[in-house]
């Protein structure tokens, strides 16, 4: 059998794995998707944009955005989807999750959605709800919301309060 005679030197061998390794680092560093903590600041335009253009911009912070904490789904730089919580007792609600309209349907709220249920389960939350506009609701029941009894109208919008309970997690 005939032994394969290698093109390159041992060196430009380990040069060449090299430039690969910074490619492929490269690549998962310029598509990683992070998860971080922002300021009110950064979710008002993204909600601003997404879900109540014809606003003004002042009309769609909350007194509760001083109390909450905001989180966005960030790639390339870009800040793609936001969501706000609201922690109450043993109680966690979300509000004004966004995600640009570009970017919906591709797995950016669902990362977002699943990162905030993963860390009510950590900190123990015993409920996780949303006032859900109802052209929404299938989004939640996918991740186990339900539909509760009370619902609203606001903003041109039919609203349903979903929610979550968490199990005790097992001894």
């Amino acid at each position: 059998m005939r032994k394969k005679s290698n093109l390159f030197s041992s060196s430009e061998n380990e040069e060449l794995n090299s430039i690969r390794i910074l490619r492929i680092l490269k690549l998962i560093f310029t598509t990683m998707k992070k998860i971080t903590a922002v300021p009110a600041e950064i979710v008002w335009p993204i909600r601003h944009q997404v879900m109540y253009p014809d606003l003004n911009l002042d009309d769609i912070k909350l007194e509760s955005d001083r109390l909450g904490q905001h989180l966005a789904l960030i790639e390339d730089g870009k800040v793609i989807s936001v969501v706000s919580l609201v922690k109450s007792g043993q109680e966690l609600q979300f509000r004004k999750f966004a995600t640009l309209n570009a970017y919906q349907g591709k797995g950016y709220g669902s990362a977002l959605l699943k990162y905030v249920l993963d860390q009510a389960e950590k900190e123990q939350f015993k409920r996780v709800w949303c006032n859900a506009r109802e052209s929404a609701s299938s989004f939640y029941q996918r991740f186990g919301f339900r539909k509760t009894e009370k619902t609203f109208f606001k903003d041109g919008y039919d609203f349903v309060i979903m929610e979550l309970l968490i199990p005790k997690p097992k001894s």
